[in-house]
């Protein structure tokens, strides 16, 4: 990050280096705590992930939605600063991502450059100002998202060892940029 006239201008290797690091570190953490926990020395599947891979409907049942949300909310609580604001950059990433493939979008010119403008400012507020602007309910809610179609990537009616391992290439596939 560059300071300039007290004003803060975040590079793009800057930006990339966080989102890397909140990819490859954090949100692997995340989907490890997700997958696997340890009891007698053994590494087994939670029976979070089972139950919502195993959910059939478009929205999980009030219970184990409210199950999922305190998981989330336990480890997000837990988190340094370091890796929160790693996180911070992610959904921000995640943000300009969705903004760049909407496909409905259809201005160009400048309308395009202007509205770009206007969206990175939104963007950087957020960034600047998490808690006014609601960037750690979107991060919470994105990571919701992210866990329910990270479930449903797998078939948990037998757990076993080829279960285990296909969640960790999963894992390996979700977390690589």
């Amino acid at each position: 990050m560059i300071s300039i006239d007290e004003k803060m201008y975040i590079t793009k290797d800057v930006s990339d280096i966080l989102i890397s690091y909140a990819n490859e570190v954090v949100i692997k953490e995340l989907l490890l705590k997700f997958c696997f926990n340890k009891s007698d020395g053994k590494t087994n599947v939670t029976e979070l992930i089972t139950s919502v891979g195993n959910c059939e409907s478009d929205s999980l049942p009030p219970k184990l939605e409210m199950e999922l949300v305190n998981f989330i909310n336990r480890f997000v609580d837990r988190l340094p600063k370091i890796k929160i604001n790693a996180l911070y950059f992610w959904i921000i990433d995640q943000h300009f991502s969705d903004y760049v493939n909407d496909e409905t979008f259809d201005i160009s010119g400048s309308e395009l450059k202007d509205f770009d403008n206007e969206f990175g400012k939104h963007l950087a507020y957020k960034l600047i100002n998490p808690k006014e602007s609601n960037l750690l309910y979107d991060l919470k809610e994105k990571i919701f998202d992210l866990l329910i179609v990270f479930a449903s990537e797998e078939d948990f009616l037998l757990i076993d060892k080829e279960t285990k391992r296909s969640l960790k290439k999963t894992i390996k596939y979700y977390t690589q940029r």
